[in-house]
């Protein structure tokens, strides 16, 4: 009997050791790949730029032709591997459900090159939801390898480490794997999913030290200036849910009218409509982290407002339309521009001056990020981490940072109240009607 227990024992320590040590490789992997997908987007970013804003008549002819290649190949991309259209993050999270099969073997790679040729398209969409899907594919392939029969929470874990590669920080992508991709904490998992966000960011860290919100310069609100944050909990709440119903609106109607050659062909005319503006409108373009980093040179209240129009309309025309790549940097841009706008209304119509600009955009990004995903916690840990990251110190805990996280769980709660799901869920809900759809008129 003794020999038994002692068997089953070390049975299950074999067990704990195999699992701990998949947890180490996934992590490596994710970190590796994460970390070089974030570094090349930093490049192609940059050598894009140089490219729209040449002067040159050659390189307008360079980019003529590029743009043919690329437009072409995202067609063909997308018509034989729809999974990687958007994010991919819906498909992921329908993975971790088991309501569809994560192909990865080629998801992985398609995904990265046409996340570079929208990148280097200047659509105004982000790298971080790609980031994502590239975690939790590659611990579905590790785990394929190594001939694990139930993956979904190895993906869902390591879907949040590869949201934390791409933020550099693993606190958020350790909850974010809980709240956003498992929706609910499991204890059980909490030490492998550690292990998993952790390893992943050091790694990612050796190779990508960009950090995507950091601050310049960190300074706390008076108290008096504390209700500023308030203000733009109601705006995101309010410009959440016109983003929302219009991005939910373009994406039901493609998938309504996808028959329709103008809707079949409509990732050409994105091309072409996005190559325009970025010749024209280049610094208002991109994933938005540009304007993020410039928010404070927006000196006009008409421009601010103009922007917010234009952000939320372009980001919903390409979240919606047949190109690869995320939503949560773009969404996080019209965050930023909405505490700008707060800013300026107090400033110039009530007289109100306000100092802390930059906390102040911070807040802006995490509250309208939570409008439309409906993940506070990965909301507040981001927070504080970028303030913890850009003030080099873990003294961030003061009057203007609880309120910063109280307005987060009021828009989060105002949310729920009104019904109202989180983006990802949207998307899904659209995919399963039209199969619904589909499946009723075959019959």
């Amino acid at each position: 009997m003794n020999n038994k227990l002692k068997a089953e024992k070390n049975l299950k320590l074999k067990k704990y050791i195999i699992e701990y040590f998949r947890a180490i490789i996934i992590g490596i992997i994710i970190g590796l790949i994460v970390g070089c997908f974030q570094l090349c987007v930093s490049l192609i970013s940059d050598f894009s730029l140089s490219l729209y804003t040449s002067s040159d008549p050659y390189i307008m002819v360079l980019l003529i032709v590029l743009l043919i290649i690329f437009s072409t190949l995202n067609f063909n991309i997308l018509k034989y591997f729809p999974s990687i259209d958007g994010s991919g993050i819906p498909l992921l999270e329908q993975g971790i459900r088991k309501e569809e099969k994560i192909r990865w073997k080629l998801d992985i790679p398609l995904l990265i090159l046409n996340s570079f040729v929208a990148i280097f398209c200047g659509f105004p969409l982000g790298s971080e939801g790609p980031s994502v899907v590239l975690g939790g594919e590659i611990a579905q392939g590790v785990d394929d390898i190594s001939k694990k029969e139930d993956t979904s929470e190895d993906v869902a874990i390591a879907s949040g480490a590869g949201f934390g590669c791409a933020f550099l920080s693993p606190l958020a992508g350790l909850v974010y794997g809980f709240e956003e991709s498992l929706h609910g904490f499991k204890f059980s998992l909490l030490f492998k999913a550690i292990i998993v966000s952790f390893v992943s960011f050091f790694v990612t860290f050796l190779i990508n030290k960009n950090h995507l919100l950091s601050l310049n310069n960190v300074s706390y609100l008076k108290d008096e200036s504390i209700s500023i944050i308030l203000i733009i909990g109601f705006l995101c709440i309010s410009f959440g849910l016109l983003f929302k119903k219009l991005i939910i609106l373009l994406k039901d109607l493609f998938e309504k009218y996808q028959d329709i050659n103008i809707v079949k062909w409509r990732g050409y005319i994105l091309f072409i409509g996005v190559f325009i503006l970025n010749l024209f409108l280049n610094s208002y373009m991109g994933s938005g982290l540009n304007i993020i980093k410039g928010l404070t040179s927006f000196n006009s209240i008409l421009l601010v407002i103009g922007l917010i129009v234009f952000r939320i309309f372009i980001t919903s025309l390409s979240g919606a339309g047949k190109v690869t790549g995320g939503l949560v940097i773009p969404i996080m841009c019209i965050g930023g521009l909405i505490a700008r706008f707060s800013i300026l209304i107090l400033n110039e119509v009530f007289y109100i001056p306000l100092e802390s600009y930059e906390f102040i955009y911070l807040s802006g990004i995490c509250i309208f990020f939570t409008c439309l995903t409906k993940a506070p916690l990965t909301a507040i840990v981001l927070f504080f981490s970028t303030l913890v990251y850009s003030s080099h110190s873990f003294n961030v805990f003061n009057a203007s940072s609880l309120m910063s996280v109280i307005v987060i769980v009021i828009c989060f709660l105002v949310v729920n109240i009104l019904n109202e799901d989180d983006l990802y869920d949207d998307f899904i809900s659209i995919k399963k009607k039209r199969n619904s759809n589909f499946n009723l008129i075959n019959k």
